[in-house]
Formats: C-alpha cells, sequence, structure tokens
C-alpha cells in the first residue's frame, strides 16, 4: 500500500496524534496495551511541514542557515512502536537500521512528558460506513533546546492517534506536535446588503485620536478589503413643508444614525505540525 493511497484513505476519517525519540510512556491499561499492541512495529511517514515551499515552516532546526530549501527535512522518516514492561515506546529513525535521532534537531534534548489522557472508541466512518478503532494518546511535550515552532505560551502536547479500519484491513498512526497558539481577534460589520462580513480597519485612520473618525474597509467575496466606511453618528434629518393662514413653515424631524455597527470576535487558533505514517514490513526498506 503506497503512503498516497493511504492519505487518501485518511480524509474519511480525521485523527489525532504525537511522538519523540527514545519515549517511554507511563504503564498503560490492560485495554489500552491490547489495542496498542496490534499497531507495534515500523512505519513510514512525513511531516507536512517539511514539505512546504519555505524551511521556516520546519519543526527542527535546518543546519543550512541560509539555505532557502529544507536542509534536513521530516519526511520519509520511520516512526517505530515497542511495547516494553507494560510501556509504549516510540522512537523517530531516518533509516530503519539507523539509531533513533531527535526531531527539533541535534542537542536539542526534546522529550515527551506525563501521559495526559488516553482514549479509545469504536465508530464506523459517516460517509463509508467502514467499521473502525481510533485509539489516542496525549502527553506534555518539552522542546529542550529548540523550542523554535514549537508553542510557547501554552504547554505543548503531542498526540498519538493509531487508528484501524477494520473493514479494509488497514491502519494508520497519526502524529501531531503543537506549533503555534494564538488569539485571533476578527472585525465584522454589517454590509449595505445585511450581510456580516469581515472588516478591517483603514489604514489611513492609523495614528489617529480615538476622538477621530474612524473607518473600515469591507471584505468581499474575493477576500479583498475595499469600501471604507464610516464608524461614528451622524445626524440625519428632512423637513415637510406646511402652509398655515398663508404662511409657509417646515417640520423638521431629525434621528441619529450609526454609518456601521462593528463587532469583534476573539478566538483561539491552535496549528500542529501533523504526519501520518503509514505501517512498513519487514521486506520493505524504503528509505529514499
Amino acid at each position: 500500500m503506497t503512503l498516497q493511497n493511504c492519505s487518501a484513505a485518511m480524509l474519511t476519517l480525521i485523527l489525532v496524534a504525537v511522538a519523540l525519540p527514545g519515549y517511554t510512556g507511563e504503564d498503560l491499561s490492560r485495554s489500552e496495551r491490547k489495542r496498542v499492541t496490534a499497531f507495534l512495529g515500523d512505519y513510514q511517514g512525513a511531516f507536512d511541514t517539511a514539505v512546504t515551499a519555505t524551511p521556516l515552516d520546519d519543526m527542527n532546526i535546518n543546519p543550512c542557515r541560509d539555505c532557502d530549501v529544507h536542509g534536513a527535512p521530516l519526511k520519509d522518516i520511520f516512526l517505530r512502536l515497542a511495547l516494553v514492561d507494560d510501556q509504549l515506546q516510540l522512537s523517530f529513525h531516518r533509516d530503519r537500521t539507523a539509531p533513533a535521532f531527535d526531531l527539533l534537531g541535534k542537542y536539542c534534548h526534546s522529550d515527551i512528558g506525563a501521559l495526559e489522557s488516553a482514549e479509545s472508541v469504536d465508530g464506523h466512518g459517516k460517509d463509508s460506513g467502514d467499521n473502525y478503532a481510533v485509539t489516542t494518546l496525549t502527553f506534555v511535550f518539552d522542546a529542550g533546546r529548540c523550542p523554535r515552532n514549537i508553542t510557547e505560551n501554552k504547554t505543548p502536547q503531542l498526540t498519538l492517534s493509531l487508528l484501524q479500519n477494520r473493514t479494509r484491513g488497514m491502519q494508520f498512526a497519526k502524529v501531531e506536535i503543537d506549533k503555534d497558539w494564538r488569539r485571533v481577534v476578527t472585525l465584522s460589520a454589517e454590509n449595505r446588503e445585511g450581510e456580516r462580513v469581515e472588516v478591517k480597519s483603514n489604514p489611513n485612520d492609523y495614528g489617529k485620536s480615538k476622538r477621530h473618525t474612524r473607518s473600515y474597509l469591507y471584505q468581499d467575496e474575493l477576500g479583498d478589503f475595499s469600501r471604507a466606511r464610516s464608524n461614528t453618528t451622524e445626524t440625519r434629518y428632512f423637513s415637510i413643508p406646511l402652509v398655515l393662514n398663508g404662511y409657509v413653515g417646515a417640520n423638521l424631524t431629525w434621528w441619529p444614525h450609526k454609518i456601521l455597527d462593528v463587532e469583534v470576535d476573539t478566538e483561539s487558533v491552535l496549528t500542529r505540525h501533523t504526519a501520518v505514517f503509514v505501517p512498513v514490513s519487514v521486506s520493505d526498506t524504503r528509505s529514499d
């Protein structure tokens, strides 16, 4: 089975993940050991951030500082799962016969901490109807001396998810490591059609006092920002001519009207380094 075929099959079911070189976790329960035993062995895969256009996305340190390509990409690497004294061991290897290496780079001393949670779920795929079982183990992750591209404003986590598609006789391992966590602020307002869309502050207003008129740019259906509108209150009025005893007068009516009502939405966004690993047989020695 090729990595591409397995990756396509993964689209029908979302997993979670984790890993680290030479890590030995806490003791597993009897039911957890039974589930994990079916996944022991070697797997091959790649981290998504190792195959992007820029090496700045890499989780590990690029040995060539001035290179504009991935210097030591975490792709075509091997994940080894072993059970020793009721503890799950995870290690990563460049080659199946090579010793384990640190995902973050040489001398980084990264490490997995305590097992925070373990969960197993049985069910059926929403679209395919296939019978599956998923075991998810989440750990604290210590980036050691190399916190680059690992979240620092929250305790980093690693998650190992083991998926078994019983209907098709396939299984996968998925590894995820926290990359970045931040709070994202989004501004929105109603456009003239009454639809609430995203807006952003008009750059021309930067540096102005808060007492000055503030304006915002609308995001259109193409994702572009244009058409500035003010967020201040204006007074609108109209007059009705009246004729009384031969004299012409006017009845004035006015009301305050707020041109734009901006709402602020804040959400926490977590991005992760994600890798999908597929099992390799004893005879499969691919490492290119």
